[in-house]
């Protein structure tokens, strides 16, 4: 589960040089790895503060959770009920 997050950040960089390549001007390179880049740890941002919580909230409905765990408030190394081996800081991860 590690592994394939870090992958997963390792991919940010790399679509960035695809979209860069995609514009075919050279000059626009680096303002499109820092849109990309930017993008990125907004939407990371944005899970940490109130996803997790609408995903991983064990009150809720079956469709949505609730703001139980908002801004990771309460969330620790213990298993969730979904996913038994995995600790709780995996899955926000």
């Amino acid at each position: 589960m590690l592994l394939a997050s870090c992958l997963v950040f390792f991919m940010l960089p790399g679509l960035g040089l695809f979209y860069a390549g995609l514009s075919g001007r050279n000059t626009h390179t680096i303002s499109i790895l820092m849109m990309t880049m930017l993008s990125g740890a907004l939407v990371n941002i944005q899970w940490l503060i109130f996803g997790f919580s609408l995903v991983f909230s064990d009150s809720g409905s079956i469709f949505i959770g609730d703001s139980q765990h908002f801004g990771l408030q309460g969330v620790y190394v213990e298993p969730q009920l979904i996913a038994p081996g995995v600790s709780s800081l995996a899955l926000c991860l």
